[in-house]
């Protein structure tokens, strides 16, 4: 069964128990409410063609906060939900283990890594580029993986959550190649690009991968 993330659109069933998110979602508002649901039909990576810079503004931001909650979440996601919408806060820190937060999944999406490693091969995969490709990027990582994860297992899973990590914490932002194709039918997943960040500390600008506190909820040692 495939189901959207529209409102009062839910399945009373004890036998669905189960949601998959094949797509994205767009806000905090349509994860909760595909999280009641079954799975959407939309592909994974989604573009965004509206043609009005304050909308992808405020659509970015939505995804951002998504993208947070879900690979670098901070505390109970029960929490987190409730005081997003501004309900009154019914879990009192945590959840008895019933969220991935709580009972320590989380930190299984990538393992341990090493921060220096995964530091030195960001500046070595931008060094002299504007931008990168997610796929540099990930060929980038693969290569060095035996000493960026601390653990054996070493799968493209933990990979990719590594690298949406970096994003969720602007320590590299995604942008496109050819600004011409923003907000517009013509932009596809190929002109996707990567942009290490920079950060300021006591008002001098640094590069976002050598400030420990911009590595903050990842599982690095």
């Amino acid at each position: 069964m495939t189901a959207t993330s529209a409102a009062n659109s839910g399945v009373s069933s004890n036998d669905l128990s189960f949601a998959s998110h094949k797509g994205f979602p767009f806000t905090l508002y349509d994860l909760v409410q595909e999280m009641g649901r079954v799975n959407r039909t939309q592909p994974f990576v989604r573009i965004m063609t509206n043609s009005e810079a304050n909308e992808r503004k405020r659509l970015a931001k939505h995804l951002h906060d998504v993208l947070r909650l879900l690979v670098t979440p901070s505390r109970c996601y029960h929490v987190a939900i409730e005081q997003y919408f501004e309900w009154d806060v019914h879990t009192p820190g945590v959840c008895g283990n019933m969220c991935s937060f709580c009972c320590g999944e989380t930190r299984n999406m990538t393992g341990r890594i090493h921060r220096a490693q995964l530091e030195g091969v960001l500046t070595a995969t931008f060094m002299g580029k504007v931008s990168v490709t997610p796929d540099e990027l990930k060929k980038a990582i693969k290569a060095s993986r035996s000493k960026i994860f601390v653990s054996n297992t070493k799968t493209m899973g933990q990979i990719h959550a590594v690298m949406m990590q970096l994003v969720a914490n602007d320590i590299v932002k995604l942008g496109v190649s050819d600004t011409s194709k923003v907000g517009k039918d013509k932009l596809s997943v190929k002109d996707v690009a990567m942009v290490l960040t920079t950060t300021t500390v006591n008002g001098i600008a640094k590069p976002a991968q050598t400030v420990v506190e911009m590595w903050k909820n990842m599982c690095i040692v």
